[in-house]
């Protein structure tokens, strides 16, 4: 049996799973996706899609409510990003020892 990693799955979830879900326009639409990439993916060989398919599973309202609102925490997450950046750059001080 072929054994993949966590850049093989992730590459495959993202390509496949992650635009397809997020093309459908409508939450039935969705579901309907949802339904048959579940069945896929809980049957599959794969222990790391089926780990992931049950975790969003698990939070699969709070998933489709992207359909209801179309808004994410992208920009928060970005902004996050950058603060923790300039937090660990240096800014040209020096400690110089006394």
């Amino acid at each position: 049996m072929v054994q993949f990693g966590a850049n093989a799955t992730s590459i495959f979830f993202s390509a496949f799973f992650l635009p397809v879900f997020l093309w459908s326009r409508t939450r039935v639409k969705a579901e309907l996706f949802w339904q048959q990439w579940y069945f896929w993916a809980t049957h599959c060989r794969l222990r790391p899609v089926k780990k992931a398919a049950r975790m969003i599973h698990n939070h699969l309202d709070n998933v489709l409510t992207h359909f209801h609102h179309r808004i994410t925490n992208a920009v928060s997450e970005g902004l996050n990003s950058k603060l923790q950046t300039v937090k660990k750059t240096p800014m040209g001080i020096a400690t110089v020892p006394i």
